[in-house]
């Protein structure tokens, strides 16, 4: 780098250039990006399993506490392959599994809560001035 200056008043000036005398040689720093780009792909997949993680805990919450507070309303054979879902989702997120079998364990028991909401729930009847289904 090289910085010049100049005295308006007496018009001298001055250079001067500043050189590193230690450090990183250049290939040492391609050295040190290729490390990083190789290790880009390792911790995206980190970071996304971790997303899934975190998704996976709240459905797990939202499933167990819906299931017992409409224990009532939930047929037994529904409510225990749910659980039964919902363990195995749990066993697989505490034994390290991949995005792809959690991500599948996810969808399958994202999939029997949203069956059961319908079931809860049914379909709206359409109010006053609405069009019913064609």
């Amino acid at each position: 780098m090289s910085v010049d200056a100049k005295d308006v008043g007496t018009g001298r000036s001055q250079n001067l250039k500043v050189q590193p005398t230690s450090g990183l040689g250049k290939d040492e720093v391609e050295k040190l990006v290729t490390e990083g780009d190789a290790f880009k792909a390792a911790d995206g997949q980190r970071k996304e399993l971790a997303e899934l993680k975190n998704q996976a805990e709240t459905l797990l919450y939202t499933t167990d506490a819906a299931l017992d507070g409409y224990k009532d309303l939930v047929d037994a054979a529904t409510l225990a392959d749910t659980k039964e879902q919902a363990v195995a989702l749990r066993a697989l997120m505490s034994a390290g599994g991949d995005v792809a079998t959690i991500r599948a364990a996810y969808q399958k028991l994202e999939a029997m809560t949203f069956a059961i909401a319908e079931a809860m729930y049914g379909t709206p009847e359409p109010g006053p001035g609405e069009a019913g289904p064609a």
